[in-house]
């Protein structure tokens, strides 16, 4: 476990490489910005040196064209297939967070009965909502 937040620290070092950024408060615009980087990463954090693909997916799922955004779904394809969840649980900053949260001595809801009747509202509320959408056109 020990390794594993080293590197995910070591990550996020490399990820928000911009110090000075953070000291002057200047967003980095560096061309590195056009590179997505292997996990989820805040574009607009004064220390980043790259883009996220999935903030760089809806960046260009959003303008007023569609545009297919051929780079972004190739870099998230290839990386999921060779790396799977690899990248998630050492590369990604989210993923220590994630991580720290959990170690607050909070009450954690546990798994029992209820909360595995609950897993099942998802496909209560899927359906609803492919029936709402199918109304609408």
């Amino acid at each position: 476990m020990v390794k594993r937040k080293l590197v995910q620290i070591c990550t996020a070092l490399l990820y928000n490489g911009n110090f000075a950024g953070f000291t002057d408060g200047n967003i980095w615009n560096g061309s590195s910005k056009n590179i997505c980087l292997p996990g989820l990463n805040c574009y607009s954090c004064p220390g980043a040196l790259g883009a996220c693909p999935l903030g760089s997916l809806q960046s260009s799922l959003s303008g007023v064209f569609l545009r297919i955004p051929f780079y972004v779904l190739g870099f998230i394809l290839f990386f999921a297939l060779i790396f799977a969840r690899l990248i998630c649980g050492w590369g990604c900053l989210f993923g220590l967070v994630q991580e720290l949260l959990y170690k607050i001595p909070t009450p954690k809801l546990q798994r029992n009965r209820f909360t595995y009747l609950l897993s099942y509202l998802k496909y209560f509320i899927g359906r609803l909502y492919n029936e709402v959408a199918h109304l609408s056109e």
